[in-house]
C-alpha cells in the first residue's frame, strides 16, 4: 500500500472528515475562535515546526504540533491576527511530503477530500494546486500578513522579527541555522 494513502477504514474516516471539514471552511467566512496573536501556517514541509518554536519563546503562537489544527490552515484567515504563511515551490513541497508519507493527510488538511482517495500521481497534482491557493488566499489578505518561501526563509529572518513586531533581538540572533536538506525525490 503507498504510504501516503490512509493505513485502514479509521484513517480513511478521519483524513475524509478532516478533509470535509476544511472544504466547507474555505467556503465560509474562515473566522477562528480566540486565535493566538500570531499565526505561523504551511501546507508542509517548509520548516514551519522550526519557526513556530523559534516564536514562541516570544508571542502567543499556534501549536507547533498542529494540536490546535491551525498549522496547516487552507486559506488565510479574516482573522485580524498577524499571519505569517511559510511556503514554496509547490512540486519541492509535494515530492518532500510524499517521500515521508505524509502527502495524504496534508492534501486533507489543505481540504482536498479528492486528494484522501486518489491515486498518489493525482494526489500530488491535487496538493500542488492546493498550494498555490493557499499562497494566493495569504497574499491577498487584507489583514497583516506575510509569505516567505523556504528558500527564503533565513535570508529574511529579520523581516519576519519586524513583521511581527519582535523587538528582543534574541529572536534573530538565536534561530538555529539553515540544515542541508534532504534529496526530495
Amino acid at each position: 500500500m503507498d504510504s501516503n494513502g490512509p493505513k485502514d477504514l479509521r484513517d480513511l474516516a478521519l483524513r475524509l472528515r478532516l478533509a470535509l471539514s476544511r472544504s466547507i471552511w474555505k467556503l465560509g467566512p474562515r473566522r477562528l475562535d480566540k486565535p493566538p496573536s500570531v499565526l505561523v501556517i504551511s501546507p508542509g514541509g517548509v520548516a514551519s515546526t522550526l519557526v513556530i518554536q523559534q516564536v514562541a519563546r516570544h508571542v502567543d503562537v499556534n501549536s507547533a504540533s498542529d494540536r490546535d489544527g491551525l498549522k496547516h490552515l487552507p486559506r488565510r484567515p479574516n482573522n485580524s491576527v498577524r499571519a505569517l504563511l511559510i511556503t514554496g515551490d509547490a512540486s519541492a513541497v509535494t515530492a518532500s511530503l510524499s517521500r515521508r508519507g505524509y502527502l495524504g493527510i496534508h492534501c486533507s488538511k489543505l481540504g482536498n477530500p479528492l486528494g484522501v482517495l486518489a491515486p498518489l500521481r493525482i494526489q500530488e497534482a491535487i496538493f500542488r494546486r492546493e498550494i498555490r491557493q493557499q499562497r494566493k488566499s495569504f497574499s491577498r489578505s487584507r489583514h497583516p500578513t506575510l509569505v516567505v518561501d523556504y528558500d527564503e526563509l533565513w535570508d529574511n529572518i529579520g523581516r519576519i522579527a519586524s513583521f511581527l513586531a519582535l523587538e528582543d533581538t534574541s529572536f534573530c540572533e538565536d534561530f538555529p541555522a539553515q540544515a542541508e536538506r534532504r534529496n526530495l525525490r
